[in-house]
C-alpha cells in the first residue's frame, strides 16, 4: 500500500504496478475524499456535440461550455444554465 511514507528503495518503479494492483477500494476511497474537492471537480467530454449536449443536460450537467482546438470557448455556450429560483 500508498503510505506516503515508502522507502525509495530503487525499486519503486520496478514495484509500482503490482503495488497499484495491491490498493483496495477502501483505501482510495479513504485517500478520494481526503483530496478531492467535489464542488470543484470539472468534466471534460470529447465527441460529436450533436449527440452528446442533450443527453449530458439531461444527467444534470447544467454549465456545458464547447472549446475549440486551443482551448477557447467558444460562446455562445451550448446549454445555458437555469437561473436557480429561491423562496
Amino acid at each position: 500500500m500508498f503510505n506516503g511514507s515508502e522507502n525509495f528503495n530503487g525499486r519503486y518503479y520496478q514495484q509500482y504496478g503490482q503495488n497499484v494492483r495491491n490498493l483496495s477500494i477502501d483505501y482510495i476511497q479513504k485517500v478520494s475524499r481526503k483530496v478531492e474537492d467535489q464542488n470543484a471537480v470539472n468534466w471534460f467530454m470529447v465527441g460529436e456535440r450533436a449527440r452528446i449536449a442533450e443527453k449530458l443536460g439531461e444527467q444534470g450537467f447544467d454549465n456545458i461550455i464547447e472549446i475549440d482546438a486551443n482551448g477557447n470557448p467558444i460562446v455562445p455556450s451550448i446549454i445555458t444554465p437555469k437561473p436557480e429560483i429561491k423562496n
